[in-house]
């Protein structure tokens, strides 16, 4: 008896449930509560009562195309990778279209002129960015923002983030390059027939956007374009390009490359202003070779690698690279010469006479004659000698028979001696010439090295540049 008193209690107690859960009223008729907000009452009668579906292209015309018109915005540059030849930015893309299936009267609910929608209650016009260096469809794209719907069934979405696409890098001019990048937009599923892409503004919007210190925007461009395909020569792909010309700003690579290669190639003229007879000639020649090395490394690391160009920055350090190689070549020559000139042989005439348009040295013009008549005024001294000496065998009454004998030695020792002098004085005259060759081919070759120095800096970093194409043309 108890069992059966404790049932009934239970059933009449699930009993008083089911009828308070059948007074809750159904979404589909929260329309007819008087406690729900005018927007709550509205969401329900477009998305409950009226059968919605998102899958459904929002037309009610099948023959009808929905025109989805976009604008794309950058709001900063992220970086160009030019070793991966990538472009990000980052910004947001508005997508603006009509739902035939959404719309109301105001005055029926409040006074309400939009909604905002989360994305997976309405049909959303899913683009992809066909230039993707990736995945060029992302979910999350449309699955974060909400959309925006008007009482007269117009709708718009803000899709923001990091853009980024496939930008093939002309690095000819690096780093006075100009860039051009391009956006891609698509539909990923419809046809034109069924979805009209079409761009909203023929540039791209740059209200918003941060100076980069790296990159300056000189050009966009924006535009629709219409594919046909042999597949299906009948139905449209309509895609949208935005086009970004880039221009670097070339103040960091100057003062950072530039300028360091450019002080290293001076310290190149000063070889040949060291004297020879110091020894640090090579050494210092060597050692700025070896910087330039490391500057050629470091550049080439961060660049493309590719075939199709050198970078007018590495034109330009491979040529002074040739210059300071070419310097430590001449200065082998220039040693030998100081060090091994020959001691038997007078330097040309046509050399002396080129040396000495940058080194007046009296050594170069000085006469073998100038040593011989040194020599003489020598011999005439060694035979006022001799005289003496005879002279004084003479009045020595114990060697009256040796006077001739003496005479005859002292005169082939004192020729001896002349001829020896005038042998030595005629190789250090030769010598000295050679060395004041060697001199005058140093001033020769820094006069050289530094107007071919101004003249390639003045072609690389003046007149080079300014032969670029105008890329905004192309864009």
């Amino acid at each position: 008896m108890w069992m059966c008193i404790i049932l009934f209690l239970v059933l009449d107690e699930r009993k008083g449930d089911l009828i308070a859960a059948s007074e809750v009223p159904h979404p589909h008729n929260l329309t007819n509560s008087v406690f729900l907000s005018n927007e709550t009452r509205l969401l329900s009668k477009l998305f409950y009562e009226s059968g919605y579906n998102r899958n459904a292209l929002p037309k009610r015309n099948a023959k009808d195309s929905v025109e989805v018109a976009i604008k794309f915005y950058i709001s900063q540059i992220d970086a160009l990778r030019e070793k991966d030849q990538v472009l990000t930015v980052t910004g947001w893309v508005e997508s603006h279209w009509r739902d035939e299936f959404i719309t109301w009267n105001p005055e029926d609910y409040g006074g309400i002129e939009y909604i905002n929608v989360l994305p997976e209650l309405v049909w959303l016009p899913r683009w992809a960015l066909f230039s993707s260096p990736g995945d060029i469809f992302k979910r999350e794209y449309f699955e974060l923002f909400q959309v925006r719907y008007l009482s007269d069934g117009a709708a718009n979405i803000d899709i923001g983030g990091d853009f980024s696409t496939v930008c093939p890098v002309n690095i000819k001019f690096y780093p006075f390059d100009d860039q051009i990048c391009k956006f891609i937009f698509a539909n990923w599923v419809y046809t034109g027939n069924d979805v009209n892409l079409t761009c909203m503004e023929p540039h791209v919007n740059l209200e918003v956007f941060l100076e980069s210190g790296e990159w300056e925007i000189i050009e966009t461009n924006g535009k629709r374009i219409e594919y046909f395909y042999a597949a299906h020569p009948d139905l449209p792909y309509p895609e949208v390009h935005y086009t970004i010309v880039l221009r670097r700003k070339p103040l960091f690579y100057m003062i950072n490359v530039v300028l360091p290669v450019m002080l290293i190639a001076c310290l190149t003229l000063l070889v040949f202003w060291l004297p020879a007879d110091s020894g640090e000639k090579m050494s210092m020649g060597l050692t700025i070779l070896l910087s330039f090395s490391v500057f050629l490394l470091l550049i080439v690391d961060n660049i493309p690698k590719t075939s199709t160009a050198t970078p007018l920055i590495v034109v330009f350090l491979v040529t002074l690279m040739s210059i300071t190689t070419m310097s430590v070549g001449f200065t082998v020559m220039v040693l030998h010469i100081h060090f091994y000139g020959h001691p038997e042989l007078h330097p040309p005439k046509w050399l002396i006479k080129l040396v000495s348009t940058v080194h007046k040295s009296q050594i170069l013009h000085q006469d073998t004659s100038e040593v011989y008549y040194n020599s003489k005024e020598d011999e005439q001294n060694c035979n006022n000698i001799q005289d003496s000496v005879i002279m004084t065998s003479t009045n020595n009454k114990h060697q009256n028979g040796q006077n001739t004998f003496l005479s005859n030695k002292v005169g082939e020792l004192i020729e001896k001696v002349v001829k020896r002098q005038e042998k030595h004085d005629d190789m250090k005259l030769k010598l000295e010439k050679w060395r004041a060759v060697a001199r005058g081919i140093d001033r020769l070759l820094f006069w050289i090295c530094l107007s071919l120095l101004v003249i390639f800096a003045v072609i690389f970093l003046g007149i080079y540049p300014n032969t670029k194409p105008d890329l905004r043309e192309m864009s």
